[in-house]
């Protein structure tokens, strides 16, 4: 009968091989097992997002009761002459009764919380690694000189609150025929059972107009009954 001779270093190199496969299953194992810590974080990171999203729905309530008590109100100044208007001034006279807002203080619409990021194991994140884009390949927003953007012809809103509110605006150009609108304001009622009609007081002043141009806004406030 004969005997194989195994070199030593075959021997060897047939062990060594065996380990690195031993040793390649167990890490492709672990690759895929969810560490303890990262378990602990999601689940404190989901309680907070539930906590968070029961705050959005309150909001959400909130604001539509808002948004049903509110008027959103366009003014818009017209040109019926047979010449451009300059510089023109706008000044507002609104009785109480309630709040006046503009576009920047007006609240916005609530937005829901984001759902913590579900754990990954430490192949997923190698893989992540691999496929995302590297940093520098990420887009520059471009800078653009202010002295490039075009001015503004109507500036915002000035509201003042008196005895009632005064809120006043300037144009700076107003072709003949032609009418700029303003930006809007928003009437809050402290309820929509005491909502009413009202009236606006208005004073326009032109550089080059030398009589003060002065009338009434009439605002017609019609409730849904439905939704009431």
């Amino acid at each position: 009968m004969a005997v194989g001779f195994q070199h030593p270093l075959q021997v060897l190199l047939r062990r060594l091989a065996s380990i690195a496969e031993a040793m390649a299953n167990i890490n492709a194992s672990m690759g895929n097992i969810l560490l303890p810590e990262d378990i602990e974080k999601y689940n404190t990171e989901l309680d907070k997002f539930y906590q968070a999203y029961s705050e959005y729905l309150r909001k959400g309530i909130w604001y539509e009761n808002l948004r049903r008590r509110t008027v959103n109100l366009s003014i818009c100044v017209a040109n019926d002459g047979t010449a451009p208007a300059e510089d023109v001034d706008v000044f507002l006279h609104f009785p109480d009764g309630f709040e006046i807002m503009d576009e920047q203080s007006f609240p916005g619409t609530p937005e829901p919380p984001d759902p913590p990021d579900v754990p990954k194991t430490r192949m997923q994140r190698m893989m992540e690694s691999v496929i995302s884009p590297p940093e520098y390949f990420s887009p520059i927003m471009a800078h653009i000189p202010d002295g490039i953007l075009a001015s503004q012809n109507i500036s915002t809103p000035n509201i003042r609150k008196t005895g009632s509110y005064e809120v006043e605006f300037n144009i700076q150009r107003i072709k003949h025929k032609l009418q700029e609108a303003a930006d809007p304001l928003y009437i809050l009622f402290e309820s929509l059972e005491i909502a009413r009609s009202f009236q606006i007081d208005y004073r326009l002043l032109a550089a080059n107009i030398p009589k003060e141009v002065t009338g009434q806004l009439h605002v017609i406030i019609k409730k849904d009954l439905k939704t009431q």
